[in-house]
C-alpha cells in the first residue's frame, strides 16, 4: 500500500526537495498500526487531503507530493488480508449483519433445547490431596464428597435439655434420611462423644453426606436438602444455617449488578470521549453481541470439558473489556480518518481494518494465547478457565473485525448522530498539544530520569513480593447474608475455628494388612455376641413395636371413649337446656291459662247480664208489640170511623186529626220496640 503526502513548501527550495536531504528525521508510526516512513523537513505543512495531484501542481511550484510505502503491523500480508476483509464487510454489509443475527439466534435456540453445563471440577492431578481424594472415592465412597453441615444455635436454653428445641433438631435429622441423594446423616445426640453438641449446649450440627459430587450440585437438588434440613428449626424460630457443598451450590454471588455498573460507567467515558451517542453505542453493541455468542459456545462446550460455574462469569468481565477495547480502535480510527484526512467511508473502514485491525489480531491473539497456556499448570480448573475465557476474546476480535465494520458501512456518516451538547464535546486539539503528547515528549526528552522516577515507584511496590504468602480463600470471605457463611460463622462462635478446616487423612496400606489368630479369633467371638445381641435386639424392638402398637390402639380407644362422653355431656347439656326452656313456656302457659279463665268468668258474667237484658228487652219488644196491635186495630177502627163519619158528612178534618194521632202513637211503640 501506499499514501500520498503533500507538503507546501517555498518555491526557491523546491529544486532541494528531488531527494531526501542528508539529515532528515524519520520515526516510525505504532499508533496507527502502519510502519511509514515520515520525512521531516523544514518549513513544510501538509495539504488537505483532496488534492490528488501526483506532480507539481501547475498553479503551485511549491507543492511537492511524497509517495511513502506502508507496511501494516505484521507484514503487507497481514495488512491485504485485513484490507481485504474489511473492503468485504462494506460491501456485504447487510450479509455480514445478517449472519451475526443467524448466528446469535440460532446458538441461543441450541442451548436452550440442550442447555448449559458447568462443572466445579476442582481435581489436583499429582497432589497430596488428590491422592487422598481418590483413596476415599475407591475404598469409602461417597466421603470423598465432604460433608455439608446444617448448624443450629439457639439463646434461649440447650439443644440437648429434650425439649422442643432437641425435638426440632432430631426432625431435621429424619427428614435428611428420606431427602433423595443423602448417603448418610449423623444424629448429633445419639453419641455424646462425637463432637456435634457444644460444650454449653447452644450450638449443634449435622453432618450430611451427598452421593453427588460437590462440583456436579446443583441449584435445585441442594434447594431440597435445605428445605428439608431448615423447615423444622424455622418452625419454633431457632437459627438454623446450613455449609459446604451445599450451602455452597445455595450461596453464588450474583455479578449482574457489577456488569451493569462497568457498562454503564463505559458508555459515559465513551459518551464524553466521542461526543456521539451512536458512536457510543458501536463498540458497546459490538461487544456485547459478541460476547452473548461467546457465553452460548462456552455454555455447549461445556458439554464435551469440565467448565466451571464461574468460568461464564470470568468470560464476560474479559470478553466485555476486550471488546470495547478492540472496537474502541476501529471506530477511532474511522472516524479520525473521516474527520481530519477527509478519506471516504469505504475507504476509511477498509483502511481502519487493515491498521486498527492489525493491532486488534495481535493484542487478541497475545491473550488468547496466554489463557491456553493457562494449561501449563495442569490444573484442570485453571485450565478450563482459561479455555471459556479463550472464547470469549476470539468472539470478541471476531465481531470487531467483521460485525463492526458492516455496521459502520450501514451507519456512513450518521456514526456522529446524536451527538450531545457543544459544552460537553471534546475539543479539538492538535495531535501534539494533547496532554499525552506532552508527556510522551518530555518522557523521551529525559529518559533517565523517567526511568529513574519509575523504579522509585515500582521498586517499593515490588518488595511484598518477596514476603508474599500464597493460599486458598475460605469460606469467612463470602457474604455475611449467604447461608454458607451463616453456617461458618455459626461453627467457629460454637465449636471454634478448627472446625472449618477438619482433615481427612486416608492411609492405603501396601501390601493390606493381615490380621493374627488371636484378632481374628476375638473378631469372630466379638461377631457372634454382636449378631446375638441385633436379634436380642431385634426382638425387644419387635416386642417394644407390639406394646408401641397395643398402647396406640388402646389410646386410641380412649380417645374414642373420651370423646363419646363429651359428646353425650354435650347432649345431656343440650336437654336440660331444652327442659329448662319448656318448664318456662309451661309457667307462661299456666299463667295465659288463669288469665283466660279469669277472662271468661268475667264474660260469662257478662253474658248472664247481657242474657237478662234480652230478656227484659224480649218483653219490653211483647208489650210493644201488643201495644202495636192494639193501636194498629185502634188506627183501623179510626179509620172506619173517619170514613164512617165522612159518609155521614161529619168534619173530615177532624178524623184526619184523630187518625194522624194514632199513627204517630204507633211510630212512637215500634221505635221502643226497635
Amino acid at each position: 500500500m501506499t499514501t500520498p503526502i503533500r507538503f507546501d513548501v517555498p518555491r526557491d527550495q523546491a529544486p532541494r526537495l528531488s531527494r531526501p536531504p542528508s539529515r532528515s528525521r524519520c520515526h516510525n508510526n505504532q499508533n496507527s498500526g502502519l510502519r511509514s516512513r515520515s520525512i521531516a523537513y523544514p518549513n513544510l505543512r501538509p495539504l488537505p487531503h483532496s488534492r490528488r495531484d501526483a506532480h507539481w501542481s501547475s498553479n503551485l511550484s511549491s507543492t511537492l507530493i511524497l509517495t511513502t510505502s506502508t507496511a501494516p503491523i505484521g507484514g503487507f500480508v497481514l495488512g491485504k488480508l485485513l484490507h481485504g476483509l474489511g473492503a468485504a464487510c462494506v460491501r456485504l454489509r447487510w450479509l455480514v449483519v445478517g449472519l451475526w443475527i443467524v448466528a446469535a439466534v440460532g446458538i441461543t435456540l441450541v442451548v436452550g433445547q440442550i442447555g448449559a453445563v458447568t462443572n466445579n471440577n476442582l481435581t489436583l492431578p499429582g497432589a497430596d490431596s488428590q491422592v487422598a481424594y481418590d483413596v476415599l472415592e475407591q475404598y469409602f465412597p461417597p466421603q470423598q464428597n465432604g460433608s455439608s453441615q446444617v448448624v443450629f444455635h439457639t439463646t434461649t436454653g440447650r439443644l440437648d435439655d429434650g425439649g422442643a428445641q432437641q425435638q426440632a433438631v432430631t426432625d431435621t435429622y429424619n427428614a435428611l434420611i428420606d431427602v433423595p441423594h443423602v448417603a448418610s446423616v449423623t444424629d448429633p445426640f445419639a453419641n455424646a462423644a462425637s463432637g456435634l453438641v457444644s460444650a454449653d449446649g447452644t450450638y449443634a450440627f449435622i453432618p450430611v453426606l451427598l452421593d453427588i459430587d460437590s462440583g456436579q450440585l446443583d441449584e435445585a437438588t441442594a434447594q431440597v436438602v435445605f428445605d428439608a434440613a431448615t423447615k423444622p428449626a424455622n418452625a419454633i424460630g431457632m437459627e438454623v444455617a446450613v455449609g459446604g457443598p451445599v450451602g455452597a451450590a445455595l450461596s453464588k454471588q450474583s455479578t449482574e449488578s457489577s456488569e451493569v455498573i462497568g457498562l454503564l460507567t463505559a458508555m459515559l467515558i465513551m459518551a464524553f470521549t466521542f461526543g456521539s451517542l451512536v458512536a457510543m453505542g458501536l463498540p458497546i453493541l459490538t461487544a456485547v453481541f459478541g460476547l452473548a455468542i461467546g457465553v452460548a459456545t462456552i455454555g455447549l462446550i461445556g458439554h464435551l470439558i469440565d467448565i466451571p460455574t464461574i468460568g461464564p462469569t470470568l468470560a464476560t468481565m474479559i470478553g466485555l473489556g476486550v471488546g470495547i477495547d478492540y472496537a474502541l480502535f476501529l471506530v477511532t480510527k474511522h472516524r479520525s480518518q473521516v474527520r481530519q484526512q477527509q478519506m471516504a467511508i469505504r475507504d476509511s473502514i477498509a483502511e481502519a481494518v487493515a491498521t486498527s485491525g492489525g493491532a486488534i489480531v495481535f493484542a487478541g491473539g497475545t491473550v488468547i494465547v496466554a489463557l491456553l497456556a493457562l494449561a501449563v499448570a495442569q490444573i484442570p480448573f485453571v485450565t478450563s478457565l482459561g479455555y471459556a475465557c479463550a472464547v470469549a476474546v476470539f468472539t470478541a476480535v471476531l465481531a470487531s473485525l467483521t460485525l463492526l465494520p458492516a455496521m459502520l458501512a450501514i451507519l456512513g456518516r450518521g456514526v456522529d448522530r446524536l451527538a450531545l451538547p457543544a459544552f460537553m464535546q471534546p475539543r479539538a486539539k492538535e495531535p501534539d498539544a494533547t496532554f499525552w503528547a506532552r508527556w510522551a515528549a518530555m518522557v523521551v526528552r529525559h529518559p533517565a530520569i523517567s526511568c529513574a522516577v519509575a523504579l522509585v515507584i515500582m521498586v517499593p511496590l515490588i518488595i511484598p513480593l518477596f514476603t508474599l504468602t500464597l493460599g486458598q480463600s475460605d469460606t469467612g470471605v463470602s457474604s455475611t447474608s449467604t447461608t454458607q457463611r451463616e453456617a461458618f460463622d455459626l461453627i467457629s462462635a460454637g465449636f471454634g475455628p478448627g472446625y472449618n478446616g477438619a482433615l481427612v487423612v486416608s492411609v492405603l496400606m501396601d501390601p493390606p494388612a493381615q490380621p493374627s489368630s488371636e484378632y481374628t479369633a476375638k473378631y469372630d467371638q466379638a461377631t457372634a455376641m454382636q449378631t446375638e445381641l441385633e436379634s436380642t435386639q431385634q426382638t425387644l424392638t419387635d416386642q417394644a413395636d407390639s406394646l408401641t402398637a397395643q398402647q396406640d390402639d388402646l389410646q386410641s380407644q380412649e380417645d374414642d371413649l373420651n370423646a363419646q362422653a363429651a359428646t353425650l355431656e354435650q347432649e345431656q347439656a343440650d336437654l336440660q337446656t331444652q327442659v329448662d326452656a319448656l318448664n318456662v313456656q309451661k309457667a307462661a302457659l299456666e299463667k295465659q291459662q288463669a288469665d283466660l279463665q279469669t277472662q271468661g268468668a268475667a264474660l260469662s258474667k257478662q253474658a248472664d247480664d247481657l242474657q237478662k237484658q234480652a230478656d227484659s228487652l224480649t218483653k219490653q219488644a211483647a208489650d210493644l208489640q201488643k201495644q202495636a196491635d192494639s193501636l194498629t186495630a185502634q188506627q183501623q177502627a179510626a179509620q172506619q170511623q173517619a170514613a164512617a163519619q165522612a159518609q155521614s158528612g161529619a168534619d173530615p178534618a177532624t178524623a184526619s186529626a184523630n187518625l194522624a194521632a194514632l199513627q204517630q202513637t204507633q211510630a212512637s211503640l215500634t221505635a221502643q220496640a226497635n
